[in-house]
């Protein structure tokens, strides 16, 4: 199982520079103060970025997700005619670079992801929580 949070901003005068400072600002607010983005692709964005956050208890770049600007062709059989950014983030990553709780995999299932990080089968969600309050309701 795989959890993303996304991010849809619609808005007429939105740009690649809307959605590179509201990502900065976004993982700013996580507390990681270095961000940066390189050139990706996605097929229903473009242009695409990968955003990298400098960890520091790494002491390396992370990736943390792609984001990109919805192409009109994805968009306008919708109805909208405005940008649409986008942005997910994997809250595993955030979780498999926490201290105490090591690296995720995507063959590990879910339920055993949660048992092991805490013995009420919400640990992980309680440790991101602890790093990042606000991000996880209800813990």
């Amino acid at each position: 199982m795989f959890h993303q949070l996304d991010g849809i901003i619609i808005d007429e005068h939105a740009s690649l520079a809307t959605l590179l400072g509201t990502l900065t600002a976004f993982y700013q607010k996580m507390g990681f103060e270095k961000v940066r983005f390189k050139p990706a692709f996605y097929p229903y964005t473009e242009p695409s970025v990968d955003v990298m956050v400098f960890m520091e208890s790494r002491g390396k770049w992370i990736e943390m997700g792609g984001s990109g600007i919805f192409r009109p062709e994805v968009t306008e059989p919708l109805g909208c005619h405005h940008p649409v950014l986008a942005w997910g983030l994997g809250i595993e990553r955030l979780g498999g670079w926490l201290p105490g709780l090591g690296a995720f995999t995507r063959n590990i299932p879910n339920r055993l992801l949660f048992q092991g990080a805490g013995t009420s089968g919400h640990g992980v969600a309680r440790k991101v929580a602890t790093y990042w309050p606000g991000l996880v309701p209800n813990h």
